[in-house]
């Protein structure tokens, strides 16, 4: 089991203490929770051996450090042996001073927290453009722009990255980002006279320079939604292709690509595939050595609250939908990862808050879904706060969600496959 400790770390401005673990249950395949049905032949698939759930604290003897309603929850794997996890924070009794947490752990060591008082709302992104870097793009709270924080190593200083540029963006509104080769997209909502437009600020040297808030799509079909909080999702698929992703005011999906011969193209996504304007719209990205090539999923909350795919593969181009569970979805954020290229996973909470996950294997050849094992009586805040990551080259996933009803607590849940 790892431990969870508090190390101070150099920071920007404050660095504060997170994190260790209040209870902790850990679960096996024994029990029937532990497995799903396959309704073609009745036989039970073992699933998550590894599978362990606890419950964090933010700061153990400060309760009053509490994640601000609107927060996301921003995890990624900055090199193999590394993870870390973003969020706002504020007090209850000076609810105006937001915190950015930013929790590191590596192989060998204990969780290590920092906290820097930054002016921010609770949209946040995260990502890594080479072994050991990150970089935190977050929402400015009082110039209502998009500025970032980054550094180059687990030992390193943080430094302003993304500032003093025009990214104008509403105040509630989710930031999508994704990178491949030194280049960087922010992909947003746009505001004022632009309200219902899809934006997109890049950065062509790794983040040195920036090219600004720069129109990628107009407000048709009703333009993005406004019901959602993180209605765009990207990826990129390689050197020469990047995807986005957006859910319309409509409900409709719509797509771009982007490749160096082309420019920024409209993808031809099936108009009879609806979404729920309140969900989120995540992405997946698989490559495979063999004829399949690389495959491209994204996922959504349909009208009918369920989970929805979007999927497209090399060797058959052409986006096809398909509903991969009959559990209920709770309108909102969900999350998804893969360990392989034979692997996804989808999770996501019903209206109750518990934590449901599909998953899919080349093998079994179809998507089988559960409540997580050894969750318990625990549950989420419903369609808030969700992330999962994996580490490249390991049969894990680690995963947070917001603990419902005490915003001073997370869920966290991993599993190990070995």
């Amino acid at each position: 089991m790892r431990s969870l400790f508090s190390i101070p770390l150099l920071g920007l401005l404050v660095t504060g203490a997170l994190a260790i673990p209040v209870d902790i249950l850990e679960e096996t395949t024994n029990s029937s929770d532990s497995h799903s049905i396959d309704g073609d032949n009745g036989e039970l698939h073992a699933r998550a051996r590894g599978w362990v759930v606890e419950t964090w604290q933010i700061e153990p003897n400060r309760p009053e450090v509490q994640m601000i309603e609107l927060t996301r929850l921003s995890a990624l794997s900055p090199s193999p042996n590394c993870l870390a996890l973003s969020f706002v924070t504020s007090f209850t009794n000076n609810p105006t001073v937001r915190r950015l947490y930013s929790n590191h752990w590596c192989e060998g060591q204990n969780w290590s927290p920092s906290s820097y008082t930054l002016g921010l709302n609770g949209g946040i992104a995260s990502l890594s453009t080479f072994p050991g870097h990150e970089e935190i793009f977050f929402v400015d709270k009082s110039q209502l722009r998009i500025r970032s924080v980054r550094r180059d190593g687990p030992d390193k200083q943080w430094g302003w990255g993304l500032d003093k540029q025009t990214t104008p963006i509403p105040p509630d509104a989710g930031i999508a980002a994704v990178s491949l080769s030194s280049t960087i997209e922010l992909f947003y909502p746009g505001t004022g006279w632009r309200k219902g437009y899809v934006m997109h600020t890049y950065s062509s040297d790794g983040g040195s320079t920036w090219n600004p808030n720069q129109v990628l799509s107009g407000p048709d079909w009703g333009g993005v939604s406004t019901n959602s909080l993180d209605p765009i999702a990207a990826l990129s698929r390689n050197g020469q292709h990047q995807q986005i992703f957006w859910i319309t005011a409509l409900g409709l999906l719509e797509s771009r690509y982007w490749t160096p011969s082309t420019g920024w193209t409209r993808s031809n996504i099936d108009k009879a595939a609806k979404a729920n304007t309140a969900s989120s719209i995540v992405t997946l990205m698989r490559s495979s050595s063999t004829k399949e090539g690389s495959n491209m999923n994204f996922f959504y909350v349909g009208q009918d609250n369920k989970i929805w795919q979007g999927y497209w593969k090399a060797d058959s181009p052409a986006w096809k939908f398909s509903k991969i569970s009959d559990d209920e979805a709770f309108p909102g954020a969900i999350a998804a990862v893969s360990m392989h290229s034979q692997h996804q996973e989808v999770f996501w909470t019903n209206r109750d808050g518990i934590l449901k996950h599909a998953y899919w294997t080349k093998d079994q050849g179809k998507w089988l879904t559960e409540t997580l094992p050894g969750l318990g009586d625990r549950r989420c805040l419903p369609g808030r706060g969700l992330t999962v990551v994996a580490r490249q080259g390991k049969e894990t996933i680690e995963g947070w969600c917001r603990l419902r009803n005490d915003p001073s607590k997370l869920i966290h849940f991993y599993y190990y496959a070995f």
